[in-house]
């Protein structure tokens, strides 16, 4: 497990990346504790928290919506018509091996 490899002597670098990563969420939790202590940028900070899950809640619901599922069948639809495109650019069904010439030309 990762838990007993950190404590083995041959992977210190493993424990050492690990306790780094453990202090800087530490300090990083704590400043953000602290500026949402302050009472303007702690309320602007709250608010955009607020905004975010907003956000993420519509995103969530509106994922299955009729004009977010046609806009992602006109994405889909127009990234296959450039794919379409590009191979008849390089030479179309001529290129393809289990087509013969006979069969391209009538």
């Amino acid at each position: 497990s990762l838990l007993g490899r950190i404590f083995e002597k041959r992977h210190r670098d493993l424990a050492r990346k690990i306790y780094l990563a453990c202090g800087a969420s530490s300090a990083a939790v704590a400043v953000l504790q602290m500026l949402l202590w302050t009472e303007v940028l702690g309320s602007i900070l709250r608010f955009l928290w607020r905004c975010m899950w907003v956000a993420g809640g519509a995103l969530l619901l509106l994922q299955r919506s009729a004009p977010v599922r046609r806009a992602t069948a006109a994405r889909k639809a127009m990234r296959d018509l450039i794919a379409i495109r590009n191979m008849r650019a390089r030479g179309g069904l001529g290129r393809w091996s289990f087509f013969r010439e006979e069969s391209l030309v009538g």
